[in-house]
């Protein structure tokens, strides 16, 4: 699939020339996991500057985000960024935090993919499916604190998603 969306991607921009730039853009980059920090400090991040014609791997490069889902507060918001890795030719999806109220944000996932996190309805905890093991299964951590994931299924086949 990957080899295809590249190809449609290089067929868009020759159809659209108007995607060229003569002006230095800057595309924010996250955090490294090791950089991930929590609520209330401040998060360094690099950035990537070029200029040039939109290219396959500039869009492969950027991440995106998917997913959003409030907590039944209204103040959080958990969504998920998916990368690419042309070099592995793998995408990785990781569970993000946003305090809507503050606009701190981190990153809640860093092992294996993780994507679909749902909130509990008292808003304390959250699930979500992951590939830490052989197959996608869903596990739940506490949000409000620091502490171990808790694996909740043990499917053989995995679990495909969840509501």
């Amino acid at each position: 699939m990957p080899n295809f969306r590249v190809t449609s991607t290089c067929l868009l921009l020759a159809l659209f020339p108007c995607c060229s730039y003569s002006n230095p853009i800057e595309i924010p980059v996250s955090p490294s996991p090791t950089q991930a920090s929590s609520f209330g400090s401040e998060q360094k991040s690099g950035r990537l500057s070029t200029t040039g014609r939109l290219n396959p791997k500039l869009l492969w490069e950027l991440r995106r985000v998917s997913d959003p889902q409030v907590d039944p507060s209204g103040q959080l918001l958990l969504y998920s960024v998916r990368s690419y890795s042309l070099d592995d030719n793998a995408g990785v999806t990781q569970l993000h935090l946003l305090d809507m109220a503050s606009g701190d944000r981190r990153q809640l996932t860093h092992e294996g993919s993780n994507w679909s996190g749902r909130w509990s309805p008292d808003g304390t905890r959250i699930a979500f499916l992951s590939t830490r093991g052989d197959s996608p299964q869903i596990y739940s951590p506490t949000v409000k604190a620091v502490g171990e994931v808790e694996r909740i299924t043990n499917h053989p086949g995995g679990v495909a998603n969840m509501a």
